[in-house]
């Protein structure tokens, strides 16, 4: 594995980070939740039965500390197809347009969604700390927030069931508009 060097800079000091190739972990960690699932559960149970438990064991997995650390589109797109391959070995099939149907029907968010959410769940429970450490990077969360609200055209002081609603109405929409 390559070893990336990643350098924070923060207001009082700079901090050095060495990360591995974590996206590449995670996938393979996701795989072999999923699979220890499926060898467990295979195709006698439902699709439904078979969707929740991947999102309380697998999901979890892939998208851990996805909300505290920067994650750029590469590798939420990386996120996506892993999750895309598990649908399609779920449901038989090749085609990614049955299984982004899959997606809208079970309504489930494509983990680039998802990790859009826990950021903004993160952000917003950041700013509400009253610990002085985490006051003084109060107002670069803050930033953050509205960038990413701004980013997903949405009012960036509203609540996070309110964030989540819109961004399942927009999913939606964009699955919809994709067919027309």
């Amino acid at each position: 594995m390559n070893a990336h060097m990643l350098v924070l800079q923060l207001p009082l000091m700079t901090i050095m980070v060495v990360t591995l190739n974590a996206a590449l972990i995670k996938l393979n960690r996701n795989f072999r939740s999923f699979n220890a699932i499926f060898s467990k559960v295979g195709r006698c149970a439902s699709e439904k039965v078979f969707l929740s438990l991947f999102c309380a064991k697998c999901v979890p997995i892939l998208l851990y500390a996805g909300e505290a650390c920067p994650v750029n589109k590469r590798t939420k797109q990386s996120f996506d197809f892993s999750i895309n391959r598990i649908f399609m070995k779920l449901f038989r099939t090749g085609s990614v347009a049955l299984v982004e149907d899959c997606h809208r029907f079970l309504n489930f968010l494509p983990a680039s969604y998802q990790v859009f959410v826990k950021t903004v769940k993160f952000l917003q429970k950041y700013k509400a700390l009253e610990n002085r450490i985490c006051s003084l990077f109060g107002q670069e969360a803050d930033r953050q927030l509205r960038n990413l609200c701004t980013a997903y055209n949405l009012p960036s002081g509203s609540s996070v069931s309110k964030i989540i609603n819109q961004i399942r109405s927009k999913f939606l929409k964009m699955s919809i508009t994709m067919y027309k």
